[in-house]
């Protein structure tokens, strides 16, 4: 894996250097860990963006609304409901 410099403060390299101490790692797990943590939390945050802006659009969100409907129809595919297992045979405590 090819590598490259960033430069950081000196405070917030103290700081990356307690973090990493703390967790027995190093200074690039932390900061490897650090930056997936912020792109997972921005690309959810992206989502649920788009998600606000189409439930802010009565027609687009009725459309949304109607497929889904459509999809819910696939859950029972015309099979007997899953039984659950009895309690036969199991030991009281």
């Amino acid at each position: 894996m090819a590598h490259t410099t960033v430069r950081i403060s000196h405070d917030l390299h103290a700081v990356l250097k307690d973090i990493a101490a703390a967790e027995h790692a190093t200074l690039q797990q932390i900061l490897e860990a650090a930056i997936e943590e912020y792109r997972r939390r921005r690309f959810l945050e992206q989502i649920n963006s788009g998600y606000a802006d189409l439930r802010a659009n009565d027609a687009e969100w009725a459309r949304v609304c109607e497929e889904r409907a459509a999809w819910d129809a696939t859950i029972g595919d015309g099979l007997d409901p899953v039984k659950k297992p009895s309690s036969r045979g199991k030991r009281k405590r």
